[in-house]
């Protein structure tokens, strides 16, 4: 009897030390992250998070990110991504606009840890998928230079074309805006902006309008020749009630555009008269006149 009853409180012994020692176990010690949501606008992407409490006093918590895409869930057996630069950070956000590269459904899961102890993973509710990002007007200013105007949009990015509107302001009983083919010298001339993502095929709202007088003498209608301040292209087409103007990057410009951000020029002249293309549309590159 004596012997049964030290032999079963070893036992209870040992399986008390085991149960404590569980990594499982003591990863429940530490709570998982809350309040998962997703930031994204203008495709800038930031998984955030709220503070997890610390259990010990003086201990720093950290913090990981995982992804999971359309091809991870299908062809790679459910398996998740590691976000490098979300990994052992003790930050409550990440930014995951580079990992997020496709127009799919995404998961992500973040989770805690703290020495040797890790919390269970919290995964956001739902997917997220990019095309729900918040498109959001250009910053637009427009400015008179001699005989241009010069309209200075914001940067944001390789991905983003910008659509430029521009017409001369006048005033009729009607209240009626006239929007003309042709700039002149001495007129008041209005400016609005939207962007255009292709990657999701959504624009934004426009910009706030701004008008700025053209200096010089009122001597008749000028065409408008465009002579964007970047390697890209630029496309006008002309219609009875409004000039738009559609603004895209040569693929090396967007590489460069990545490494070298910077703000885009538009220049509007009086110099060089424009022709009708056959489909209404004239791409402009830099010194080309034809």
């Amino acid at each position: 009897k004596i012997h049964l009853t030290l032999s079963f409180s070893n036992f209870c012994f040992s399986l008390f030390v085991c149960h404590f020692d569980d990594p499982l176990h003591k990863a429940a010690l530490l709570t998982p992250p809350q309040n998962i949501t997703i930031l994204s606008t203008n495709m800038k992407h930031f998984l955030i998070w709220s503070p997890v409490p610390e259990i010990a006093p003086g201990e720093v918590v950290k913090y990981s990110v995982e992804f999971q895409g359309e091809y991870e869930r299908d062809y790679a057996n459910d398996s998740w991504i590691p976000i490098a630069e979300c990994t052992g950070v003790s930050v409550t956000q990440c930014d995951i606009t580079e990992d997020i590269s496709a127009t799919v459904p995404y998961n992500l899961r973040v989770r805690a840890s703290t020495g040797t102890q890790a919390s269970l993973w919290a995964t956001l509710n739902g997917f997220f998928n990019r095309v729900t990002t918040s498109l959001i007007p250009p910053m637009l200013t427009v400015t008179t230079d001699g005989y241009h105007l010069l309209a200075e949009l914001e940067h944001l990015g390789p991905a983003f074309e910008f659509w430029i509107f521009y017409w001369k302001k006048v005033v009729r009983e009607s209240t009626t805006t006239v929007h003309l083919k042709t700039m002149e010298a001495g007129a008041e001339y209005c400016v609005k902006a939207q962007t255009f993502v292709e990657a999701i095929n959504r624009s934004s709202n426009f910009s706030e309008v701004q008008c700025v007088k053209s200096e010089g003498e009122n001597k008749g209608d000028k065409s408008c020749a465009l002579f964007p301040r970047f390697e890209g292209s630029m496309r006008q087409n002309v219609t009875t009630s409004l000039n738009y103007l559609q603004i895209t990057f040569s693929r090396e410009k967007r590489q460069n555009m990545l490494q070298s951000p910077f703000q885009t020029w538009l220049l509007f002249s009086y110099l060089v008269p424009l022709r009708k293309h056959k489909n209404k549309w004239k791409t402009l590159r830099p010194g080309v006149s034809n």
